[in-house]
């Protein structure tokens, strides 16, 4: 009888701890957890076909099936015509997608916005890391078929940093495989005022470095950028028809840095306490040499430039009118750039800081 017992006990034993082992063990290693690791996304994301210069979003969602907390980070895409966001709290508002911790269980939901370019199948790649043993290296490919007969090559042009008043010039192409007689033509037009198109002339194929199929016409864009007095230059170039259908477009952007800075820039007058309270010296700084000039200075101020430093004096009759004042001082670097510096001076009169 005893004997018969064990004979049924060892089996039944050996059965529950296979049992435990796949129910407790198992599910812990990385190696067989969905996707290979604990984490299931996508492969792939096909956006299926589109037209060039579309701007379309992608969604696709990471999925923490692990029972550890798993950390994402280093979201990186493969051209600068995308853009990753995720869902802010639970609205439909969106913001930037940068670290994320996704608990045990925890979805998290990726957009993916990307303007379209190019012929043919392309391809975008969104990378990020995880801190999940075995899947550090995480990417997701975004893929279309683009069916418009028309691109600019490149798609987008940075400029980096220059000055106001500085020249730059740049080149972008039109590819064109349109061969319908009924084709509207395109024309090419400048989104900001400050970009103009110089020349529109064809080029041979070859001139782009990008493999065209056969058939294309190539149309060579010669690009101007005089440089505003803004903060930053953005807009586009784009071919279109005469319709206003945009067909292919190249975005252009410049980050721009004064040459010349007036420190301060802002004055209040009269300087209490001090021996002259009416004149005051402002620092004009200067990144490359140049040359200062004064424009037409108000009545009842007088100034000149010296060594850098612009010296202001205004008349006390001016002053008790409480009217601001704005001195203009234009700056010519040695290439030809010009700058033009506006400097406010304000008149106390017994009112509040906020009121002046």
């Amino acid at each position: 009888m005893i004997a018969r017992i064990r004979r049924c006990f060892v089996p039944l034993l050996f059965g529950f701890l296979v049992v435990l082992l796949v129910w407790r063990v198992l599910p812990r290693l990385p190696w067989l957890a969905d996707g290979r690791t604990g984490l299931v996304l996508p492969g792939e994301v096909d956006l299926g076909e589109i037209e060039p210069g579309t701007d379309v979003e992608a969604a696709f969602a990471v999925e923490n099936r692990t029972d550890k907390t798993v950390r994402l980070g280093n979201f990186t895409v493969s051209c600068g015509c995308m853009g990753l966001s995720r869902r802010a709290g639970a609205g439909t508002d969106r913001e930037p997608l940068t670290g994320v911790v996704l608990a045990p269980g925890e979805t998290l939901d990726v957009f993916a916005g990307v303007r379209v370019a190019g012929s043919g199948r392309v391809a975008y790649l969104i990378s990020f890391r995880s801190d999940l043993p075995g899947r550090e290296a995480v990417s997701v490919v975004l893929t279309a078929k683009v069916n418009g007969r028309v691109f600019a090559i490149p798609d987008s042009i940075n400029w980096g940093r220059v000055r106001p008043g500085q020249v730059v010039e740049g080149v972008m192409w039109l590819a064109d495989g349109r061969s319908c007689a009924g084709d509207a033509p395109l024309r090419v037009v400048a989104t900001h005022e400050a970009i103009r198109i110089e020349e529109v002339a064809d080029a041979p194929p070859s001139e782009v470095g990008t493999p065209l199929p056969e058939g294309y016409r190539v149309r060579r864009v010669k690009l101007r950028l005089t440089v505003p007095d803004e903060e930053e230059v953005r807009g586009e170039v784009r071919g279109e028809t005469d319709g206003g259908k945009i067909m292919a477009r190249t975005s252009l952007v410049a980050t721009v840095k004064p040459v010349v800075r007036a420190t301060p820039s802002r004055l209040v007058l009269p300087r209490r306490g001090e021996t002259d309270p009416y004149s005051t010296r402002v620092a004009l700084r200067a990144e490359a040499p140049c040359t200062f000039a004064l424009a037409d200075l108000p009545p009842g101020l007088h100034a000149e430039i010296s060594e850098g430093m612009l010296t202001l004096r205004a008349s006390p009759d001016v002053a008790s009118s409480g009217d601001p004042l704005l001195v203009t001082v234009r700056a010519r670097a040695e290439d030809g750039t010009t700058q033009t510096l506006s400097i406010k001076i304000v008149f106390y009169t017994g009112k509040t800081e906020d009121d002046r």
